[in-house]
């Protein structure tokens, strides 16, 4: 059975990002413009990950996602607490990443790097049943998606 995980690294503090408000959306893609369902919210834990998937079981189909990372809310507790002395407002506030899922009964995980100055391109792994690994390259600029094998192969 597919799902969908991720994690959340600080690298300014080098260390898991706990606490981050983790929100899920399914894209609708129209013509007349695109239609955002909320299909989950969490939070990350001590290890900066999910304790569950973020989708999986009947939920988890092919289509358009976007995960929302609350980097701003995560490192204004930094500040609140005397952590990370940074000046408002934030460079960096949501990291919103869209993408697609293509095959329902894989494992994609999600892996993404934050810091209040930025949030470096990610490469995001889906795990296919056949070992056959994917690595996708998704630039934050232009958010296009482009999809290698490992051998780099431009599928």
């Amino acid at each position: 059975m597919g799902r969908l995980t991720t994690h959340v690294l600080d690298t300014a503090q080098s260390c898991p990002a706990n606490n981050v408000n983790i929100a899920l959306y399914r894209i609708e893609l129209q013509q007349t413009g695109n239609d955002r369902q909320l299909l989950k919210q969490d939070k990350t834990n001590q290890d900066g990950r999910l304790d569950a998937p973020i989708l999986n079981g009947d939920a988890f189909f092919p289509g358009v996602y976007e995960l929302v990372f609350q980097a701003d809310d995560y490192f204004q507790t930094g500040i609140r607490s005397g952590q990370l002395a940074l000046n408002e407002p934030l460079f960096v506030d949501e990291v919103v990443l869209r993408f697609g899922i293509s095959h329902p009964g894989q494992h994609y995980h999600v892996p993404q790097l934050v810091s209040p100055w930025s949030y470096p391109p990610i490469e995001a792994v889906n795990y296919a049943p056949s070992r056959t690994s994917l690595k996708m390259h998704i630039s934050h600029d232009s958010r296009r998606l482009k999809v290698t094998t490992f051998d780099g192969t431009l599928i």
